[in-house]
């Protein structure tokens, strides 16, 4: 044995420098020291040879101090007793055991060293894997052993083929005795034993691991591995099948198993099927609750799935406010307690409020207790609003009423209007009141709003014409405008397409004339006028003559006149015929209603005067001095001066005693026409123009 344990050795350092490359999942490095003891079983008088793996501090060989040991934080240690397969040496479990060293849940590795033979004692053998684990975790409180407070209480019983179908008989052995806690099994390839392996898998509680492969033709997966699973009285047990995998390829290659598969080949490398092992090793030594998912290119029976919030059924899948509602967990675990009534069982029921419900639970699977939460929300009961109507209806107008729901696509809904219509929205053309009515399809209830739509008060707008509706000498133009409260009108269109508040017409024709107004009262309504039909007529009016017979100006004849002198109109000399009192040049303008009223003026009449004399009064004008002369005869009181708009410009009052002549200052009026009276009498007509006066 000197020479394979000198093997082994260097074996396990050169494990340790290149990182194990076989494994590819490992996560820490550590030097790898090893031990060989002997482990004494008294009650059988038996003494035990044993190697122990453990990571070494700073340097890999035989009796290294624990890792940590020089900074006084030595980790402390779950125990791995493995047993070897038949003719089989621990020396074939290299990889093994630097997989196990260097996991990440610091693990140390025991493998016991007898059970060799061509007729070994499978239970002897069980017991030394039981013995080895007790020794263990007497160490870990001996006083004086490196292991002293090193050593957790957690031993998982592990081994290949025979020495897997003795870690059933181990670990019954163990969970009877309760002298130390085993924590789980796993099995590579496990074997029938005498006693049988199987049978004792029926007292096997603790989380189990079994890796079988493929092609294995040594334990066959139907007759050996599958009724060894099958009898496993643990929750959480996983049996994951490598395809392509051999009896061997779960240890290191030696030519003591070789033998026993000559008949049946891997047909994927060992390096591949160490990777896969190692996938499901690590997290069942790190109690990981997943290590019972599928990897790749495994087959995988398990009782235990990692717990997931698709675990949790709800019944009914939809839900109202208020209903009643069946929780349920449907995935494998020891324990299921509901919060926060701590209700024990695979399902509850619960009332949903309205907003919904958080409901949890507490999952215990095989390492650890996963809390899990749902959130079931109700579907909110059916809210239905009207939009449109609420300023009214316009006369005339079609109006759209539209239903507005919380639907959604989990809850849909119908609506049902006043109308008889089932359409979201409706067309209505009168005032009244209207309803709508929203039922959920779940069956979560219904809502109903109704809407008053008023008829909208609008003034009435008549249409009245401004203007002529002649066109003299073909100017000007006829307007119509519209009567009524014209404060609120927002927009004006005449049928003649024009948008201007009145409208002008300035070509000839026949007119048939309406408006359409927008109303700004309550609501803008379009508001239609009264029609007015009129004829816009065209008319050049007769120009009419003067002649100037016996002092007097006569014009012919028409209905209207208006006389002027110099182009500026006479007050009140509206007659067909005028006396001058004044020189300088006088006209006519006529209207003839015949003609439509159209103004006509007549050609300029030049009328010479020497002086105006009524008896009593004479005007007499300076030019030269820009005064006016007038004689006033006693008894006179009041001199007046107006202009052509009948407007007083200037006054002169007389006393008791008047002087014969009155000289006013007409520099600084305007230019025009005046006339001049003495106590309300006319006695003269003058013409201003510029800096002179004509008389």
């Amino acid at each position: 044995m000197g020479t394979s344990w000198a093997r082994f050795r260097a074996a396990v350092i050169l494990c340790a420098l290149i990182a194990c490359a076989s494994s590819s999942i490992v996560v820490a490095q550590y030097f790898e020291g090893y031990s060989r003891i002997t482990v004494r079983d008294s009650t059988r008088n038996r003494n035990i040879a044993v190697t122990v793996i453990y990571p070494a501090d700073s340097s890999s060989g035989e009796n290294k101090p624990l890792t940590g040991t020089g900074t006084g934080k030595i980790p402390s240690f779950g125990v791995v007793v493995f047993g070897h397969g038949y003719q089989m040496p621990v020396t074939a479990y290299k990889t093994l055991s630097t997989t196990v060293c260097q996991s990440t849940s610091k693990f140390i590795i025991v493998l016991p060293e007898t059970g060799s033979g061509l007729f070994p004692s499978h239970e002897e053998f069980a017991l030394d894997m039981a013995a080895a684990a007790e020794y263990m975790q007497r160490e870990g409180r001996r006083d004086g052993s490196i292991w002293k407070g090193h050593i957790r209480n957690e031993t998982i019983l592990s081994g290949h083929s025979m020495g897997g179908g003795a870690a059933f008989l181990a670990a019954k052995h163990l969970l009877q005795t309760g002298s130390v806690n085993v924590a789980g099994l796993v099995a590579f390839a496990p074997a029938e034993t005498n006693p049988s392996s199987s049978a004792a898998a029926a007292s096997v509680t603790c989380p189990t691991l079994i890796l079988a492969g493929g092609v294995d033709c040594v334990t066959p997966l139907a007759s050996t591995v599958q009724p060894i699973y099958d009898k496993i009285a643990a929750k959480c047990k996983v049996l994951a099948v490598i395809p392509g995998a051999s009896h061997c390829q779960f240890a290191d290659a030696n030519s003591a198993c070789n033998l026993g598969e000559l008949n049946c080949k891997a047909t994927i490398t060992r390096q591949a099927q160490f990777s896969r092992c190692w996938q499901y090793l690590y997290p069942f030594l790190d109690r990981q609750d997943d290590f019972a998912r599928t990897i790749e290119n495994t087959q995988v029976q398990t009782t235990m799935v990692f717990p997931q919030r698709s675990d949790i059924t709800i019944d009914p899948p939809i839900v109202c406010a208020n209903d009643t509602v069946r929780f349920r967990y449907i995935g494998a675990a020891k324990e299921v307690v509901w919060l926060p009534d701590s209700v024990r069982a695979s399902s509850i029921v619960r009332r949903v409020p309205l907003g919904g419900l958080r409901v949890s639970m507490i999952v215990e699977t095989c390492f650890s207790k996963t809390r899990l939460d749902t959130i079931v929300r109700t579907l909110e009961p059916p809210s239905v609003d009207i939009d449109g109507g609420s300023e009214g209806i316009c006369p005339g107008e079609r109006l759209t009423l539209t239903a507005y729901t919380n639907a959604t696509p989990d809850n849909p809904m119908s609506v049902v209007w006043s109308t008889g219509d089932t359409t979201e929205s409706i067309v209505i053309a009168s005032a009244g009141t209207y309803s709508v009515a929203a039922r959920s399809r779940r069956g979560c209830g219904e809502d109903t709003k109704e809407r008053e739509v008023r008829a909208v008060e609008v003034p009435t707008f008549r249409l009245r014409v401004q203007g002529d509706t002649v066109l003299c000498n073909g100017t000007g133009a006829a307007e119509v405008s519209l009567e009524g409260d014209m404060r609120d009108v927002i927009a004006v269109q005449w049928s003649t397409g024009q948008e201007t508040p009145t409208l002008q017409l300035t070509t000839p024709g026949r007119y048939v004339v309406s408006a359409q107004l927008r109303w700004n009262g309550s609501k803008n309504c379009l508001v239609a006028s009264d029609t007015i039909t009129l004829n816009l007529r065209s008319i050049k009016p007769s120009v009419p003559t003067v002649r100037y017979e016996r002092d007097t100006l006569w014009a012919s004849e028409a209905d209207f006149y208006e006389w002027s002198f110099e182009g500026a109109p006479i007050p009140n000399e509206i007659r067909s015929y005028l006396v001058p009192t004044a020189s300088g040049r006088y006209a006519v303008t006529t209207r003839r209603t015949d003609e439509g009223m159209c103004a006509a003026k007549s050609a300029s009449v030049l009328v010479t005067l020497t002086s105006v004399d009524d008896g009593n009064h004479q005007l007499s004008v300076s030019v030269d001095d820009n005064r006016l002369r007038v004689s006033v005869p006693p008894g006179s009181r009041l001199l007046q001066m107006t202009n052509v708009r009948g407007e007083t410009v200037q006054t002169v009052h007389f006393g008791v005693e008047s002087t014969p002549w009155v000289l006013i200052d007409v520099s600084s009026m305007s230019r025009g026409v005046y006339s001049v009276s003495l106590d309300g009498r006319v006695i003269g007509t003058i013409l201003l123009s510029g800096s002179s006066m004509i008389r």
